[in-house]
């Protein structure tokens, strides 16, 4: 009795350990990839223009010529001058930028040149191909008009594709006797 206890305890510690262990081992493993692609915009061209008048203060001496400033007497400090503001807008598939500032003679706001920094994130999923080999304990049950019967013992199989083909050997503790089996197989459908 105490070496059929045994017998069954190790048992189901090889089918848990082989469970335990297949789980790792068909685990489908997730490699991800950053790429960074810098893209390089030189003097785009805007889309739209608009150009507003607007009202600043601006110091009376930086307009008024040296020999006609009267340094002793200041009536103000600064001058009210009418400047016209441009807003650029630049738009691609990629980006969309805004430029706005004054527009003084022939300066004016524009923009020269800028780069984008995009980032991609690739999830590759690597799904392992089923083994071609496998060998682990095997238990079974066999029903006859004579009886039946359970048995212990181990298999080996080989897989080529969609066919299969195993060899199993065990101890029948019915019978008291050893015995062995071979088994094709083909599959039919798989997920």
């Amino acid at each position: 009795m105490k070496t059929r206890l045994w017998y069954i305890v190790a048992l189901a510690a090889t089918f848990l350990g082989g469970w335990w262990l297949g789980r790792y081992v068909s685990r489908p493993e997730i490699v991800e990839r950053v790429r960074i692609e810098t893209v390089f915009y030189e003097r785009p061209q805007p889309f739209a223009v608009t150009e507003r008048p607007v009202t600043v203060n601006v110091p009376r001496m930086l307009f008024a010529p040296a020999d006609t400033v009267d340094r002793t007497v200041v009536v103000g400090d600064s001058v009210q001058i009418t400047v016209t503001e441009r807003t650029l807008e630049y738009r691609d598939s990629t980006y969309y930028a805004r430029v706005a500032g004054p527009v003084v003679g022939p300066l004016g706001p524009r923009l020269d040149y800028f780069e984008t920094y995009n980032k991609t994130i690739e999830r590759v999923q690597l799904v392992r191909e089923p083994y071609a080999w496998e060998l682990g304990p095997a238990l079974g049950a066999w029903m006859t008009s004579d009886g039946s019967g359970v048995w212990v013992g181990a298999y080996a199989q080989r897989t080529f594709g969609r066919f299969s083909v195993s060899a199993s050997a065990g101890y029948d503790s019915r019978q008291k006797s050893a015995f062995g089996q071979v088994e094709a197989c083909m599959a039919l459908w798989r997920k």
